[in-house]
C-alpha cells in the first residue's frame, strides 16, 4: 500500500510528512477507536450498530490495531524510508 501511495505522492510530499506516515496511521486509528467509544459511552447515537456492544468491539479493535502498528512501526518507518 505505501509504495502504490507513494509512487504518486512521493514528488509533492515533504520529507517530515513523508516521515509522518506511520504516525499518520497510528492517530487516525487512534481517533476512530475514541469516536467509537465516545458513540458506545453515549448510547450508539452516531454509528448504526448490529449489536448491544458494537461499538465497543469496534473500539477493542482499532486499539489492537494500533498495538499491532506499535509494534511493527519501526519496520514500516524503514519501508516508507526505502521507497
Amino acid at each position: 500500500m505505501a509504495e502504490g501511495y507513494l509512487s504518486e505522492a512521493n514528488d509533492f510530499l515533504t520529507p517530515v510528512e513523508k516521515f509522518n506516515l506511520v504516525y499518520g496511521g497510528k492517530l487516525i486509528t487512534l481517533m476512530q477507536g475514541i469516536r467509537n467509544l465516545t458513540d458506545y459511552l453515549k448510547g450508539d447515537i452516531y454509528y448504526k450498530i448490529n449489536y448491544p456492544e458494537h461499538n465497543l468491539d469496534r473500539t477493542r479493535n482499532q486499539f489492537a490495531l494500533i498495538r499491532s502498528i506499535e509494534e511493527q512501526e519501526k519496520k514500516m518507518e524503514e519501508i516508507i524510508e526505502n521507497l
